[in-house]
């Protein structure tokens, strides 16, 4: 019979590289540290970022300590050593992109109480406080392979749920710990979770909810994905890996520019529009496909309708759509182009022309006294109207503006605006005080 179990094995593993790697980085960086302010220079090996070994047979740069185990003491002196080091690596180039020195990771490690690197860890990222460092501290856990790498979209991004895939290397030391789940995590261009993926075990690749893709697509013009991995032995594991950035799938788009795309079955195009100063602005397409316009405030998931202001559908020459919005200084709205029923197919030119402001008095209206409401343009702008009359329910009923009266005031039904003068002998001077008020 085994004294230990599996998970005892683990836990004593894990405490003994933790040990052994944190004392061979602190006996490494104490040198370095003091090689200039105690005069240690001329020390043969102080400084020269290398382990040698008791009986100098080997000596091995710190950054080729790959081995890829949280229980491999190698391992943990070179995420510690890059952890600290002034980005001067070669071997790891592009991954060792972060230099805490010594004095902060010093702090960090003798505040966290770590037994463990796992609970060393999860202090580092509950109590360091600068965002971009986790980015770079991800890279170094998926280069010493405690963490997936190479994420990837495995099909164009587009406002469809998408799939990530990824890599990871399992060492096989660590063969009877294989009991393993994933999870994707999501970041703004500011490092700030968007959210994370429900967990999965023993998977390559992840398919985004909509719920958190909706997300995603309103979060910025790019984001970052990590891939975090648990191992489900006790005590339980987890380690999150490098950020791969991508872009938000949208086009920037500006006025009185020709966009020229093509759209192929199931396909839509989005793009962004901020305008550059309040006015009408008129969207349309021209060319032989049968296209819709969708307008919206915020990106919508795949062929969702969740959200979209208004879907326009004709309006243009052949089977294009035309749409005219009122729109102010600094509004940013979203466009989808697709085939009509996400079928028609082929290329199109969309554009976007900025045209004067025409009033239109008919966005809403308010009453405002017996005989008179207020009827309202898009922009903000009114005239004053009288009642339209119609019988109800044995009363009188404007179905403009809902106002009602079992007696018909004595005034004949039309437009009345303070513009139009004879317009004024049909309310009395309360009344037109009332108004002014």
């Amino acid at each position: 019979t085994y004294k230990y179990t599996e998970d005892d094995c683990k836990e004593q593993g894990d405490k003994l590289a933790w040990s052994e790697g944190w004392a061979t980085y602190f006996s490494m960086a104490a040198q370095e540290y003091a090689q200039d302010n105690f005069y240690l220079g001329a020390v043969d090996t102080v400084g020269n970022g290398e382990y040698s070994a008791y009986n100098l047979s080997s000596v091995i740069p710190v950054e080729n300590f790959h081995e890829g185990t949280e229980d491999t003491e190698a391992t943990i002196t070179a995420i510690l050593y890059d952890m600290y080091d002034s980005n001067n690596s070669t071997t790891d180039s592009g991954f060792d992109d972060l230099a805490l020195g010594h004095n902060v990771l010093w702090n960090l490690i003798v505040n966290s109480d770590a037994k463990t690197f796992d609970e060393f860890d999860d202090y580092f990222r509950s109590h360091h406080n600068i965002a971009v460092n986790f980015k770079e501290y991800g890279e170094l856990l998926s280069y010493h392979n405690l963490s997936p790498y190479s994420v990837n979209s495995s099909e164009t991004l587009t406002t469809y749920c998408p799939t990530f895939s990824w890599w990871w290397i399992e060492d096989l030391r660590a063969v009877y710990f294989n009991d393993r789940n994933f999870k994707l995590n999501f970041y703004n261009s500011s490092y700030e979770l968007i959210g994370s993926t429900s967990e999965y075990t023993n998977v390559t690749s992840i398919t985004v909810d909509e719920t958190l893709w909706h997300n995603v697509l309103n979060s910025g013009d790019r984001f970052y994905v990590s891939v975090t991995i648990i191992e489900n032995h006790e005590p339980k594991t987890d380690y999150e890996g490098q950020w791969y950035k991508f872009a938000i799938p949208v086009q920037t788009a500006t006025i009185d520019t020709d966009y020229v795309k093509t759209l192929g079955s199931g396909d839509c195009h989005w793009y962004k529009f901020t305008v550059p100063a309040t006015a009408d602005y008129i969207f349309e397409t021209s060319g032989n496909v049968d296209t819709v316009g969708d307008i919206s405030n915020v990106l919508v998931v795949g062929r969702s309708i969740n959200g979209l202001t208004y879907i326009y559908g004709s309006g243009g020459e052949l089977e294009n759509f035309r749409f005219t919005e009122y729109l102010t200084e600094g509004e940013t709205v979203y466009i989808r182009i697709r085939g009509a029923n996400w079928t028609s197919t082929g290329s199109y030119v969309f554009n976007i022309e900025q045209v004067e402001h025409t009033h239109d008095y008919t966005d809403h209206y308010l009453k405002i006294s017996a005989k008179l409401h207020r009827s309202y343009c898009i922009c903000g702008a009114y005239t004053n109207e009288s009642h339209h009359w119609s019988i109800s329910a044995n009363q009188y009923l404007c179905h403009y503006c809902g106002y009602f009266t079992k007696d018909l005031p004595s005034i004949t039904p039309g437009i009345m605006s303070f513009d139009n003068e004879a317009a004024l002998y049909y309310y009395s001077q309360d009344e037109e005080e009332e108004i002014i008020r």
